[in-house]
């Protein structure tokens, strides 16, 4: 029986520990109505030709004092994690947001991998096709986003044009994330180590940070 038990979270592993790290929702919730927040939506492609959909909600006071491209945590999906960052138009700052493949009504599943095509696509679409001053534009991530602000933005042909990148609570790898969640659970604490392996360690933020200079 114990090992039974040990088996069934072995398998689930190897199908994926994806789970450890992404928490996608695809429904929306009225959160900008409750707030008041003008917001327009947007939808473009990725490299690998994935819809993706985020939100430009433009500062309140024009002209702006520039733009915040902003990058969510791991869980739900832009429509929750607006309250982080709904302040910003307020303080005269436009803002563009959007979901990662399988978040809000972005399509696909998310991926370490595809994510790592969304970011750059998004910065892209903002210097290319929004109406902002590219010579005031900042990154701003949390959590999962602010590890995506390291190791996916300066992917994007654009990056060397950002003044600065904020990130705040990024992880130092994705596999020492999925190990700690693992161990959270006796079940699958005695897996941690081998079934952390089955997340890619490739893009290791803290392998990654010394590449973003010399943006600050």
């Amino acid at each position: 029986m114990i090992r039974l038990l040990l088996l069934i979270p072995l398998l689930v592993g190897l199908g994926g520990c994806n789970h450890l790290i992404f928490h996608p929702e695809q429904a929306h919730y009225p959160i900008p109505d409750e707030l008041g927040i003008e917001r327009h939506d947007h939808f473009f492609r990725t490299s690998d030709d994935q819809l993706l959909h985020g939100w430009f909600i433009p500062a309140v006071d024009t002209p702006a004092k520039g733009t915040i491209f902003f990058l969510h945590g791991n869980a739900q999906n832009i429509s929750t994690h607006l309250r982080a960052v709904w302040w910003l138009p307020h303080h005269g700052y436009n803002l563009f947001m959007f979901d990662y493949r399988g978040y809000g009504h972005s399509l696909g599943e998310p991926s370490l991998a595809g994510l790592h095509r969304d970011v750059p696509a998004a910065l892209d679409y903002l210097f290319s096709e929004l109406p902002i001053d590219p010579d005031r534009v900042l990154v701003y991530g949390q959590s999962l986003g602010a590890s995506l602000a390291i190791t996916a933005a300066p992917q994007s042909g654009y990056f060397a044009q950002v003044r600065g990148v904020i990130a705040e609570g990024a992880f130092t790898s994705y596999r020492e994330v999925a190990r700690e969640a693992l161990g959270e659970w006796w079940l699958t604490w005695p897996l941690q180590y081998p079934l952390s392996l089955t997340i890619s360690d490739e893009y290791r933020p803290i392998d990654a940070v010394a590449g973003i200079s010399p943006v600050p």
